[in-house]
């Protein structure tokens, strides 16, 4: 296993994003400080964790920083990327309802996901502080992202992903991502789609 970063790199390296973002983030050298600050279970092998608007990522699991990086935006996209981004995070929802429409096999996956996990999800958005309005959009996001990564790594053809993953660098280096958006020009289909 491969040994992670210093809390104290993982901290500078971030700083410009969290400063553009607004967004609440503590570095912890391990799961279990993350554990005791959330108040809540964590996994030992947990590189991030998101709860009631926070943002926690785990440096001690975080060997390189582009896995920094793509820690970092996964927790932001499901701690509200559209409340701290409006006009990037819209970009991006227009991107994955059009290749929701555009494929089937998505929209029935993602359905399936929001029979089985929906309601929890919910839940745990109201439990974090989301205004109704927003939890059943975010839900149904989440879901087209779910089911695109659960297909992509089935390897089936998924119409329009080229424009999607463009969509997605773009939003990406708005955020100041930037490694992570380079990294994405090589990744295939499943490994852009794993974020």
């Amino acid at each position: 296993t491969t040994p992670g970063l210093p809390a104290d790199t993982v901290r500078q390296f971030i700083a410009k994003v969290v400063e553009r973002l607004n967004v609440p983030v503590t570095v912890y050298d391990t799961a279990a400080e993350a554990a005791q600050d959330f108040g809540i279970t964590v996994p030992d092998d947990a590189k991030g964790v998101h709860y009631k608007g926070r943002i926690g990522l785990v440096a001690g699991n975080l060997p390189d920083t582009l896995s920094v990086q793509q820690a970092l935006w996964h927790e932001i996209f499901h701690a509200g990327l559209h409340q701290k981004h409006r006009t990037a995070s819209r970009a991006y929802a227009i991107e994955l309802e059009r290749i929701a429409l555009a494929n089937g096999n998505i929209r029935s996956s993602a359905e399936a996901w929001r029979t089985r996990l929906g309601e929890d999800y919910s839940a745990i958005l109201k439990e974090s502080g989301w205004a109704d309005k927003d939890i059943d959009s975010m839900v149904r996001l989440v879901s087209f992202e779910e089911a695109l990564a659960d297909l992509s790594a089935e390897n089936i053809e998924i119409k329009g992903l080229p424009r999607f993953i463009a969509a997605l660098q773009k939003l990406l280096r708005e955020l100041g991502l930037d490694e992570l958006a380079d990294w994405l020009e090589n990744a295939t289909n499943a490994e852009a789609l794993s974020l």
